[in-house]
Order: structure tokens, then sequence, then C-alpha cells
């Protein structure tokens, strides 16, 4: 699906704002990390509807073998409806909870910013700017997501994921908190 002219210069000026004011380089806070208790957000990005089908899948698939405590929050770059998902498992933002000049919209920005989190474990497109920009909102102690040295500065943990399977990530990233000794 192709973005309406009034979502293309959303994009744009989020990337222009991108440009002139880059994102903050994440701050290490001093909790220590449990994975088993920490309260855990999963952040996705989707360009089309089959994609939000997969992770659907996923998180039921995630949610019937975990335990973890999590909230799982879906960025859709395109339109969607809430008859297209289920929104009891996750939360779909798109273009429209964004102003024209790329700001996040109040009642997502207060979500953002109150909302507060353990461990925010990104699936995301690593160069989407509005994904960056979301993630440098969460009010996550620990921000963990692909390798990329584009964003590198947005994450406290970057894993190099050998699978674009999210089932496999999820265990990778699992696995690595687990072993390492961090503090949130």
């Amino acid at each position: 699906m192709s973005l309406s002219f009034k979502d293309n210069i959303k994009l744009r000026f989020a990337n222009l704002r991108q440009k002139i004011s880059p994102l903050p380089a994440k701050k290490p806070s001093s909790h220590h990390a449990d994975v088993a208790d920490a309260k855990v957000v999963l952040f996705f990005n989707c360009v089309s509807l089959e994609e939000i089908n997969v992770i659907e899948k996923f998180i039921l698939k995630y949610l019937k073998t975990n335990v973890l405590n999590s909230t799982c929050l879906v960025y859709a770059n395109f339109l969607i409806t809430e008859n297209q998902y289920n929104d009891k498992i996750m939360t779909i933002i798109n273009i429209n909870d964004f102003s024209i000049f790329g700001r996040i919209k109040g009642e997502l920005k207060n979500w953002l910013l109150n909302t507060k989190f353990d461990i925010l474990i990104s699936f995301a497109d690593s160069n989407d700017i509005i994904c960056n920009k979301i993630i440098s909102l969460s009010a996550s102690h620990l921000k963990v997501g692909s390798y990329n040295m584009a964003n590198i500065n947005l994450f406290d943990l970057t894993i190099h994921h050998t699978s674009s399977d999210y089932h496999n990530q999820l265990q990778q990233t699992i696995h690595y908190l687990n072993k390492l000794n961090i503090n949130l």
C-alpha cells in the first residue's frame, strides 16, 4: 500500500527533524535485569497486512509458551482499522498518530513517556525513522535491538541476529539477557 500525499509529507518532515536534531543516546540506569520478573514490551514494525498476520501468529504462539509479563506494540507503516487485527494481544501505531511535522501526538506520547517497562525488545527495521523515534521515547530501563551502526545509540544492548524469524530472535535475546549481568 502506498502512503497518501499527506502521509508522505509527514515522513519527510520526520526525516528532516531527525537530521536537524538527532535522537539522544540512551542513558543507562542502575536496576538489575531479571528477565523472568521483568515487564517487557515487544516492538515490531510492518509494511503490510500480511506482516501483521505473521506478527499476530508469533505473539499468540509466544504467549502460549512464555510466561513473561509482556506488551506487544506494532508500528504499521500503512493505515489499518481495528477489525483487521486482534487488539487484545497487540497495540497498533500508525502514521495517524503523528502530526504533519512528524511529532508524536498527545495520547501516544503520554503513553510512551509514562508507561514504564523494564525491557524493550525491538524487532523493528533499524532504518525506520518513526520506529527509532518511538524507541527513543519509550520509558524502558533496558532497550535491546538488532545490531546496526546507524542506530546503535538507541539501545543498551544490540545483538547481531543470524535469523529473521521472530521466535529465534526472541530466544537469542532472552538467552543473552539471562547470561549477562545487566543492570536496568
